[in-house]
């Protein structure tokens, strides 16, 4: 027995209202209904953009694209169906994503009748109207799927064997899909691009991982995991970290090695928080055209109430593990900064000689007051 028609509608109705149909509509209306069958929502097909289109239909660059005048999209006959009175009732643009009048009624398409290849149907074409004319050519157009339908079941009168139909419009062209969101704003931060900041400037962005996870901090120079406690305001009590650092001397004027290799700040160097121990081994490598060498360093740096009682803490290890001969005058080592509350590493090179440095610290991070 083929379900009626009744239950069809029925069940589009119940579906409009976020519920499952579980009886017919005599027994159960969708408020009765109680179980939640939301509308499914594709994350791939949402619409990213869809805030920068316009409330009067507009191009907008790379978001909103014309299908309007001369650009007015030729129809194919979906030849699937079967033709009334010769005439096919479903045509094709084959353009998906097509602005709805939710945005604005001037969204609405246009639709016109007119011969093949028109130059520009809106002019010379006839428009047909989605309410048909007397009771006939009545349509309904699938705004996403770009299809239009003679729902009605009736062909209007200006659409004859040899004609062709046009729809003029508008066409969501941004970006979709939940990958490509150019930006995001959830309660007070707001995500854009590479940056993550708070939306209100004196806020706070606060990173509290929960249990046994990591707050890991990697970029392609520095590599740093911290545990944190429970209270986001307690400084994290242990961690380890993982640094790149480099520099360049053409003279044997000792020069500092830094994460960016840039002149040393406050930023870019291996700077103790407050009440911090460092157990830092570093592995150096220097090199010319033609001579290289390579070291390790060890030493353990400590820091207490503030930058001035940052120190070295007993002996610096430092093991040369091999190098040219020509190059035995370049060296490196480690100095306490107890104005910036860091530890400086520095290299020498050789006079009149273009060196490149580079080192990998790996460090154990402590904290107790």
């Amino acid at each position: 027995m083929a379900i009626s028609d009744s239950q069809k509608v029925d069940l589009l109705y119940k579906r409009y209202f976020g519920v499952a149909k579980t009886d017919i509509g005599t027994n159960k209306s969708p408020s009765n209904e109680s179980i939640s069958s939301p509308v499914f929502v594709r994350g791939d097909r949402i619409w990213t953009q869809s805030s920068l289109i316009p409330a009067v239909a507009a191009e907008v660059e790379f978001v909103v694209r014309p299908y309007i005048g001369a650009d007015s999209i030729e129809c194919m006959p979906d030849t699937s169906t079967n033709p009334i009175n010769g005439i096919y009732p479903t045509w094709l643009t084959e353009v998906l994503d097509w602005i709805p009048p939710e945005f604005g009624p001037t969204y609405f398409v246009k639709v016109y009748v007119d011969n093949p290849s028109a130059a520009n149907p809106e002019s010379t074409g006839t428009q047909i109207f989605d309410s048909g004319t007397g009771g006939v050519g009545e349509w309904n157009f699938d705004y996403q799927a770009g299809v239009l339908n003679f729902i009605g079941g009736t062909i209007p009168s200006a659409l004859t064997s040899g004609k062709s139909l046009y729809v003029s419009g508008y066409k969501y062209a941004g970006l979709a899909g939940s990958g490509n969101i150019p930006a995001a704003r959830i309660g007070n931060i707001e995500i854009k691009n590479n940056t993550i900041k708070a939306v209100n400037e004196a806020g706070d962005i606060i990173l509290q991982p929960d249990g046994l996870g990591h707050l890991r901090y990697q970029t392609s120079t520095i590599s740093q995991a911290m545990p944190f406690a429970s209270d986001s305001i307690t400084m994290p009590t242990f961690s380890h970290g993982s640094y790149m650092a480099r520099t360049v001397t053409e003279d044997d004027t000792p020069g500092e090695l830094t994460f960016d290799g840039l002149t040393a700040g406050t930023t870019n160097r291996l700077v103790l928080p407050n009440f911090y121990a460092y157990k830092v081994s570093a592995d150096i490598i220097a090199k010319t055209a033609t001579e290289t060498v390579t070291w390790n360093i060890k030493f353990l740096a400590s820091r207490g109430s503030n930058a001035s009682t940052t120190t070295l803490v007993g002996d610096t290890v430092t093991e040369k593990i091999a190098g040219d001969i020509s190059a035995a005058s370049w060296s490196i080592s480690a100095v306490a900064d107890t104005a910036n509350g860091c530890v400086r590493l520095l290299v020498t090179g050789q006079d009149s000689k273009t060196i490149r440095w580079l080192a990998a610290i790996n460090t154990l991070e402590l904290y107790q007051t």
